[in-house]
């Protein structure tokens, strides 16, 4: 198949952009997986995974057997420098590199039936790949553009949108005729994110302006505008669902909207900016990427609660769900310094610990002092992955006791006791036992 180039042209609006952080410092990149090691793999940390380079960005293949990976060189070079590996997601093996972009390589993202590959930098350029044969087989660029740095795809592959770095609108592509089709435009400050809906019909755009917009397509117009942000919204994101919307904001919050109404269902706080989401396949939780080196997965179902995974990084850019497992999930972020060099891809199971606070108890005040000497039991608990190193029991908040059997004096009345686990990577999950004591 021939290469075809498509140049655009058309005065921007630019400034500088937030997501330019992307190649400040090293990158190091974690896929968490159920996976079998093999020996050509190294560890750094306890952590299994392959020499890659400097991250930029990551995207699965949409059924989830594939991962691209945007690497090389923090500088404009030799194209030979600048590179997208193709890894399979189960072995880990290098299936092909891909190498045209003369830049660094901001955004990777796969056509819906895995079939090509779009990517996208700072020499602006957006190269459309043949994954069959490895070869770029389509070139669009913007002519007076500074770059460009967020790509998505709509889910029957026939549009791709593009974001230009600090510009205040969506670019829109035909891919079916692989020409500049149109472009929304509405922001008061630079766009961030975009993301299609399941459906096709509408995007979501976050904003410095601090709000999301969403569009009709069809109309190229904005249905709804949310406004609950308080700073620059980061991060954007549709269930797989289309029933809700995720946002992630520099107000360090994590905000959950209904997708039809508009409404904000709920919002999670942290203690720095969240960089970036990711809904699972099932549309139960969101995983965050934070500014402290933390994944916070929000279980949304049966109601809201946040496990948190310490990475020991420092401020994470990105996060990603495997669209086929909803136990797997890939991330990356700034290297604090630690084995600096050892930039590349790690690989590690996630397993969430267990908590078992065990069965209701009854207890009755034997001695009719108006309370009772108490045994709590965590010892069912489990970490399939590693080992439980930290249990605390708390009621209303207010720490009670600690340890896997501790013994507590509680009052005539009905308590109800939290257990608290915390495993060797940093993983948390809760159970509730009720205790009541009569008189």
């Amino acid at each position: 198949m021939a290469k075809t180039t498509i140049t655009h042209e058309k005065n921007l609006f630019m400034r500088p952009c937030p997501k330019q952080i992307r190649f400040s410092g090293y990158l190091r990149l974690f896929l968490f997986m159920f996976v079998v090691f093999t020996s050509t793999q190294f560890k750094v940390n306890g952590q299994t995974g392959i020499k890659i380079g400097v991250v930029a960005d990551i995207a699965y293949s949409p059924d989830g057997s594939k991962i691209a990976i945007a690497a090389g060189s923090p500088i404009c070079s030799d194209n030979s420098e600048h590179f997208i590996k193709i890894i399979d997601s189960e072995s880990q093996i290098e299936l092909q590199s891909l190498q045209g972009h003369t830049c660094p390589i901001l955004s990777v993202a796969w056509s819906p039936d895995g079939t090509k590959l779009a990517s996208t930098g700072q020499d602006n350029k957006i190269l459309i790949w043949d994954i069959a044969t490895g070869q770029s087989i389509l070139v669009m660029t913007h002519a007076n553009s500074f770059g460009q740095f967020s790509l998505d795809w709509s889910p029957d592959g026939t549009r791709l949108v593009s974001l230009i770095e600090g510009g205040r609108r969506v670019d829109v592509w035909d891919m079916s005729t692989e020409q500049y089709l149109s472009y929304l435009e509405g922001h008061e400050d630079s766009v961030n994110d975009i993301e299609w809906s399941p459906s096709g019909n509408q995007l979501a755009s976050g904003s410095s302006d601090r709000t999301i917009r969403i569009w009709d397509f069809a109309t190229r117009t904005t249905i709804m505008s949310l406004s609950e942000h308080t700073a620059s919204v980061i991060a954007v994101g549709w269930s797989p669902d289309g029933s809700k919307i995720a946002s992630g904001g520099a107000d360090n919050t994590l905000r959950i909207w209904d997708a039809s109404t508009g409404q904000p269902l709920t919002v999670f706080s942290s203690s720095t900016p969240i960089m970036a989401l990711s809904w699972s396949n099932d549309s139960s939780r969101v995983a965050s990427a934070n500014g402290d080196g933390n994944i916070q997965v929000i279980h949304l179902l049966p109601e809201p609660t946040i496990d948190t995974l310490q990475t020991g990084l420092g401020p994470l850019l990105d996060v990603e769900w495997n669209p086929q497992n909803s136990d797997e999930f890939a991330y990356f972020g700034r290297d604090t310094g630690r084995d600096s060099g050892a930039q590349g891809v790690l690989f590690d199971q996630l397993s969430i610990p267990v908590a078992n606070a065990s069965q209701d108890q009854t207890i009755t005040d034997t001695d009719n002092d108006g309370s009772e000497l108490v045994s709590l039991e965590g010892s069912s608990s489990s970490d399939s992955d590693g080992t439980i190193v930290d249990y605390v029991w708390t009621e209303d908040d207010v720490e009670i006791a600690t340890g896997v059997s501790p013994q507590v004096e509680l009052a005539v009345g009905i308590h109800s006791i939290v257990l608290t686990v915390t495993d060797n990577d940093g993983l948390t999950d809760t159970d509730t036992v009720t205790t009541t004591v009569f008189e």
